[in-house]
């Protein structure tokens, strides 16, 4: 049980939430295709810088997801907690960007502010067809993805009740105890009896018990956070890749759909709106 709940969190914590918050970034990402679609200098600025904030976010939260094993300072600066020179070189992060997230506690989800920002920007432009309504609809998406890195970051800084752990690691290890006593019994008695292959069914028997209960329970440790730079963690580098390249086809969908001909080359575009409240006239001094 021990195990299989740690195995369960650990399935919860990428099929539900980490698969939440990256299908945020791509659910933004197609309506930039729909809203956004030529290859002007313009729009091909507003799909990227989109995908882009929504990169960074994954990547800050591998980075904020890290820091919470991290006991010193030299071990954050090995697993590179603070450092957000790789994301510039990267190009997820800009220079003008960086001292804006320095010293920032909760770098991923401040993110999700700038995203949901950049979109009331557009809106007050003028740049997006029924801005109103598509103010909330992108709200709604910006504070699931909050949400889900709240509750990722939550998760993984909340241990198991110690007394648990404790008497969980304290029976496996009277357990290998027990089983090396009565190994160490049959050997000896095989060896004086004469009954060889006794003493090595026991030796085999013991070290493979070993090997697998000790096995588990460090299993659990390594899988208590995957969002690491360890062998059996979760690489951000793959779901960057992941995410980019399906975004990029978006957006080259977006700027090539099947019905554009020779006559009618660009695709259809909803016309953008300004947002335009009713006024009430009862409401103006005479």
């Amino acid at each position: 049980f021990f195990l299989n709940k740690q195995v369960n969190i650990y399935w919860n914590l990428r099929q539900e939430f980490l698969q939440n918050m990256i299908n945020c970034v791509e659910s933004l990402c197609f309506r930039m295709a729909i809203y956004f679609p030529h290859n002007n200098k313009e729009d091909q600025e507003i799909r990227d810088t989109i995908l882009r904030y929504g990169l960074l976010s994954v990547a800050l939260f591998f980075k904020d997801a890290s820091e919470i094993d991290s006991w010193t300072v030299g071990e954050r600066n090995i697993l590179g907690a603070h450092d957000l020179s790789d994301l510039v070189r990267d190009g997820v992060l800009t220079p003008h960007e960086k001292p804006l997230l320095d010293g920032c506690p909760a770098k991923s989800q401040v993110v999700w502010v700038w995203i949901a920002s950049f979109f009331t920007k557009l809106c007050l432009d003028g740049r997006l067809p029924d801005p109103l309504a598509n103010q909330e609809s992108i709200l709604a998406e910006c504070t699931k993805a909050n949400s889900n890195i709240n509750f990722l970051l939550g998760r993984i800084n909340t241990q198991y009740p110690l007394a648990y752990s404790h008497l969980v690691v304290f029976m496996v290890k009277i357990l290998i105890f027990m089983a090396a006593v009565q190994a160490g019994y049959i050997t000896a008695v095989a060896f004086i009896f004469r009954y060889n292959y006794w003493a090595y069914e026991q030796i085999v028997m013991m070290t493979v018990m070993t090997i697998f209960y000790q096995g588990l329970i460090n299993i659990k440790e390594h899988i208590s956070n995957p969002f690491r730079d360890g062998s059996t963690d979760f690489s951000w580098k793959m779901f960057h890749t992941r995410v980019h390249n399906e975004c990029k086809a978006f957006f080259a969908a977006g700027r090539s759909p099947p019905y554009t001909h020779s006559e009618r080359p660009k695709p259809a575009v909803l016309p953008p709106q300004l947002i335009v409240r009713q006024v009430i006239s009862s409401k103006f001094r005479h």
